[in-house]
C-alpha cells in the first residue's frame, strides 16, 4: 500500500529521464549542418563487428537509441526537436504519446480498482505493448533520414553534403 502512490507517479509521467535535445538554429552553415548529423545520428557498428551490431540490436528491442554525440534516447519524442514536423519519425513519436496516454489511463484505472478491493492476485499480467514497439521501431529507423531532411543534406553511399551543393567527387 504504501507503494501506491510511486506506482501511480510513474504510471502518469513515465519512468524514464528526459534527456535535453535542442533543435538546430535555421541559420547554420553547411559546416555546421554537417556537424550536427555526425553529433546525433545513430550509433552505427563498424562493417564486421558482429558483437557490436547484436548490442545495438538489443538495445533497439529494448526501446534505445543510441546516437554518435553519446545522448541515449529512451523515447521518439525526444527526437521531435531534430525533425520536421510532418517527418515519419515525428508522426510516429506522436502517435506512441497517445498509445501511452491510453495504456496510462487504463492502468491507472486497474490500479484504482486493485486499491479498492484489495485483490492484488487480481492485476493483469504486463502485456507487451506491440503497437508502441512498432512505433518506436520506425521511428528509430526513419530518424536519421528525417534528421538529414531537417538539417538539408544528402548523401550519396557513404558521404553526407549539403543538397544545395553537388555531391563531392
Amino acid at each position: 500500500m504504501k507503494y501506491a502512490a510511486f506506482l501511480v507517479a510513474v504510471l502518469v509521467t513515465g519512468c524514464y529521464a528526459q534527456v535535453p535535445v535542442r533543435a538546430p538554429r535555421r541559420t547554420l552553415t553547411a559546416v555546421e549542418r554537417i556537424a550536427i548529423f555526425q553529433a546525433y545520428r545513430p550509433v552505427a557498428a563498424p562493417p564486421g563487428d558482429v558483437r557490436t551490431q547484436l548490442l545495438l540490436i538489443q538495445r533497439r528491442r529494448e526501446g534505445i537509441l543510441d546516437l554518435a554525440n553519446g545522448t541515449v534516447i529512451h523515447d521518439p519524442s525526444q527526437l521531435l526537436p531534430l525533425v520536421p514536423r510532418g517527418s515519419v519519425t515525428a508522426m510516429a513519436a506522436r502517435r506512441i504519446a497517445d498509445v501511452r496516454e491510453s495504456e496510462r489511463v487504463l492502468a491507472g484505472i486497474v490500479l484504482a480498482g486493485v486499491m479498492v478491493t484489495q485483490c492484488w492476485d487480481c492485476l493483469p499480467a504486463p502485456v507487451e505493448d506491440r503497437e508502441a514497439a512498432a512505433l518506436t521501431e520506425l521511428a528509430y529507423q526513419s530518424f536519421e533520414q528525417d534528421l538529414k531532411a531537417r538539417l538539408y543534406l544528402c548523401s550519396d553511399a557513404t558521404l553526407v553534403f549539403p543538397c544545395e551543393s553537388p555531391p563531392p567527387p
